[in-house]
């Protein structure tokens, strides 16, 4: 028994208790539009990292697998890059050849095994008293309604040079369940060789 009570009563426990971390917030991944903010929160961290390094980049989005997220992300962080005034190699080969920096990223679907939480009471209390009447919620109440899912992404970006980590973050952010398919990588069917054609020999027979 993990926990028990001492003769006068007071409770003590043979392993750490469980506690609630104090209020946070994480963002939540609704749209595409929220992808192409992230490209550009990363695209921003890695300029700031290497501010005054003229050095070209590389995007290598190149995997296992390839989801629609991991597609548009690298669109979009090689976008805007080139917009910012970096330069972008398109040829690994190339790249190598000319000493550019590698910009990678990982991602993980992260699925727990909790249940979908409804907001605050009060929340939903209040918006609906500010919207009393009105058929649909204004942008910036609607937001407080989005509920937790126990689905999340874990995403890094990293820039690195040969054997060099030169800059490295990561980021979380909750995934409607039923947006899972958009981040999931599936992998790349195997070519399978056709089997040789069985030739029929017709022989009369009189």
């Amino acid at each position: 028994m993990p926990y028990s009570f001492d003769a006068d009563g007071n409770f003590y426990s043979q392993v750490p208790l469980a506690e609630k971390y104090p209020v946070t917030l994480q963002k939540k991944m609704q749209a595409g539009h929220h992808w192409n903010v992230l490209a550009q929160m990363e695209g921003d961290r890695i300029l700031e990292a290497l501010e005054g390094d003229k050095t070209s980049l590389y995007v290598d989005g190149t995997n296992a697998g390839s989801s629609a997220f991991r597609q548009g992300f690298q669109d979009l962080l090689t976008s805007y890059l080139v917009t910012k005034g970096k330069v972008v190699l398109v040829d690994k080969r190339l790249a190598k050849l000319n000493g550019a920096y590698t910009v990678k990223y990982k991602m993980h679907v992260l699925k727990h095994g909790g249940k979908d939480y409804a907001p605050p009471a009060f929340w939903v209390t209040n918006v609906r008293a500010v919207t009393a009447g009105q058929q649909n919620l204004p942008d910036h109440l609607y937001g407080r309604l989005t509920r937790n899912t126990e689905t999340e992404l874990l995403i890094t970006t990293q820039v690195t040079h040969e054997d060099r980590l030169l800059v490295s973050g990561s980021r979380l952010y909750y995934l409607n369940n039923g947006d899972v398919e958009n981040y999931s990588d599936k992998p790349i069917a195997a070519v399978v060789p056709l089997a040789p054609s069985t030739g029929i020999k017709v022989v009369n027979v009189d």
